[in-house]
């Protein structure tokens, strides 16, 4: 928890970036009964307990609120490929609009799929290695 709060309280720089990192699997419903509209004299819309399940959905989510930034993405499941390739994907936009950043410090979670391992499971190992070095991850 310290080295977190450490994290938090370190000095802003132009070549090292705070990136806050989460995922959260959703389940998707649909509605079976329409829903009661609002009424005029202002009570709000009313909703069935009924509904339709359609699956389920994985929702990951990059804030660097330093620079007010945010990144996501929806994938079908949990897994290190799609992490990997979120932190990928995150990686090359910061390289895009912010040139000058050369180490991004991840505050994450310690889930199984968060690691620098699913880099090298998904990436040969030249890609896996830079994408490593350029992430320190609390």
């Amino acid at each position: 928890m310290e080295e977190v709060i450490a994290v938090y309280e370190g000095e802003a720089s132009a070549t090292t970036l705070l990136l806050c990192m989460d995922e959260k699997p959703f389940q998707l419903l649909g509605d079976t009964v329409a829903p009661l509209a609002a009424s005029v004299d202002g009570k709000p819309q009313r909703q069935p307990y009924a509904y339709e399940r359609h699956g389920s959905c994985n929702i990951l989510c990059a804030v660097a609120p330093l620079v007010g930034k945010r990144w996501v993405k929806v994938t079908e499941q949990r897994t290190k490929r799609d992490y990997a390739e979120f932190m990928q994907e995150v990686s090359e936009q910061i390289r895009q609009e912010m040139p000058a950043v050369r180490l991004i410090d991840v505050v994450q979670d310690n889930l199984n799929t968060h690691t620098k391992g699913a880099f090298y499971e998904r990436f040969d190992s030249v890609t896996a290695r830079a994408l490593s070095e350029r992430f320190a991850f609390h």
